[in-house]
């Protein structure tokens, strides 16, 4: 099984990507794409590790960001022979050791990894997602979708870690003039995902999907993606949403017949629109998890948690002993 781990880099210290390099090993390669435009003096010197020539101007949220991926993709398509791809950030790390990884990719055999939902289908990711899938953002109507939000979920929803994001718990406020004003959010979020006044493009069977942005996924998985994402459609939409990232590869996915699976990534708990910082205290979970890779390690590569994890993913692979 041929792996190439793509890193998006920006502010991160390099010393923490290098922990990352690390912890992934030296059998596969490591492609960074690194904004140097952020962080200049940025240097991670490891055999397997190489950088995204030209890489693109990238921010928070921003299109930028989206972009990066893109073209971390496609110079991994251009320059290696890999069978998968593996999305992730200098703040991630393998919970697991990557031959369980490699085993698990060669038996699932998916064309790509990442837990996705269609927003038309589920109240909770069209009450949270709803104002940004179909809006422009800074636009009119996604400041009447964005407002119409609030009204669906009240000021302080209660939310849950769903498809390695955060959705609310309870979507919809009841009783009341909340009530009301909460079926009214609901009402003007319907009409604008059936395109009533709201005009995108997804009808005729092409949908929106929510997801979180680190995927996976395998060479056909990533080419497909590529295609894809220079259609017109598909660019000229997603340049103009806010946190394009967590909808144009999941939509993108979506809307094909390839074949998918779960994400292989494990979320801390969200604060607001972030993921928490793991902490000791998670360790239990961390080790009880099904998935391979974990995120958000503390920056620090000695940290507690860092270590603990990293001890772990290095101990020596258990082979069965035949009775």
């Amino acid at each position: 099984m041929k792996i190439v781990f793509g890193v998006m880099s920006a502010v991160a210290p390099a010393a923490t990507v290098a922990s990352l390099a690390d912890a992934l090993g030296s059998s596969h390669p490591i492609l960074i794409h690194h904004d140097f435009s952020q962080q200049p003096e940025f240097v991670v010197a490891r055999p397997n590790v190489a950088f995204v020539d030209e890489p693109k101007r990238t921010g928070w949220a921003n299109w930028g960001f989206s972009l990066g991926v893109l073209k971390l993709v496609e110079t991994a398509l251009d320059n290696y022979d890999f069978d998968y791809f593996q999305l992730l950030t200098p703040v991630c790390l393998p919970i697991r050791p990557i031959a369980e990884f490699e085993d698990y990719l060669d038996r699932t055999r998916a064309d790509y990894y990442q837990s996705i939902g269609k927003i038309r289908n589920d109240l909770p990711i069209l009450s949270s997602q709803g104002y940004r899938a179909y809006a422009r953002e800074n636009s009119l109507r996604y400041k009447i979708l964005r407002r119409a939000r609030g009204w669906m979920l009240g000021p302080n929803p209660v939310m849950e870690n769903r498809l390695t994001l955060a959705y609310p718990v309870s979507p919809m406020v009841s009783g009341g003039l909340a009530g009301m004003r909460s079926r009214i959010g609901l009402g003007l979020t319907r009409a604008a995902m059936n395109g009533i006044g709201f005009p995108h493009p997804f009808h005729d069977g092409y949908e929106a999907y929510s997801g979180g942005t680190w995927f996976g996924a395998s060479r056909k998985g990533c080419r497909y993606l590529i295609e894809q994402a220079a259609d017109e459609r598909v660019s000229h939409w997603f340049s103009g949403v806010h946190m394009a990232d967590e909808m144009m590869f999941a939509t993108i996915f979506g809307n094909s017949d390839l074949v998918g699976a779960p994400s292989n990534h494990l979320l801390s708990r969200f604060i607001d629109a972030r993921p928490a910082w793991l902490e000791m205290s998670n360790l239990d979970d961390i080790l009880a998890s099904d998935r391979f890779f974990g995120r958000k390690f503390p920056e620090d590569p000695a940290s507690p948690i860092r270590q603990a994890i990293i001890s772990r993913v290095q101990q020596p692979r258990r082979v069965a002993v035949p009775e």
